[in-house]
């Protein structure tokens, strides 16, 4: 994009996106670091049974439409075609 944007003139906008760039990966860094950080909790999260059950479905419908996204396409043309 800095280079499409050098080359058509807008360097104002390929500054800008450079600056912001440099911004937003000092705060994805700051997320990444604390995600792999060392702490010293080592309790584990307790769940009710709904809670459970919930993520476990929500797990599945992300693994079931990540591996079959046709199944979803399918339906969404099926229905859309019903005017």
């Amino acid at each position: 994009l800095v280079l499409a944007g050098v080359r058509s003139g807008l360097w104002f906008l390929a500054i800008a996106l450079v600056i912001n760039s440099v911004i937003s990966l000092y705060y994805y860094l700051r997320v990444v670091r604390s995600m792999f950080a060392i702490s010293d909790m080592n309790d584990r999260i307790r769940l009710n049974v709904s809670s459970a059950l919930v993520m476990l479905i929500t797990a599945a419908g992300i693994i079931f439409l990540g591996t079959m996204p046709s199944f979803i396409a399918r339906l969404i043309l099926a229905y859309s075609s019903l005017n």
